[in-house]
């Protein structure tokens, strides 16, 4: 983990349950640049990529209206 700390590519770091340990967030202009970084993560073990070509939702706020709708919704 102290690894990834320094690579300032890294924008977050998530522990997950599941096949994988690990999810990274990360910041690349390039796909030169995406396979330099894979291949410094991959003394941490076997990597898989996924591009985000869009966020059509992003950072929705939880507020007391929509913790109220999901609890009607269960």
């Amino acid at each position: 983990l102290e690894g990834l700390r320094e690579m300032p590519n890294v924008i977050d770091a998530y522990k997950v349950l599941g096949d994988d340990c690990f999810r990274l967030l990360v910041a690349v202009s390039s796909t030169e640049q995406l396979h330099s970084l894979l291949q410094s993560l991959n003394v941490y073990g076997e990597t898989s990529t996924t591009v985000i070509i869009k966020a059509p939702i992003e950072n929705r706020p939880i507020t007391p209206d929509t913790l109220a709708l999901m609890k009607e919704q269960s």
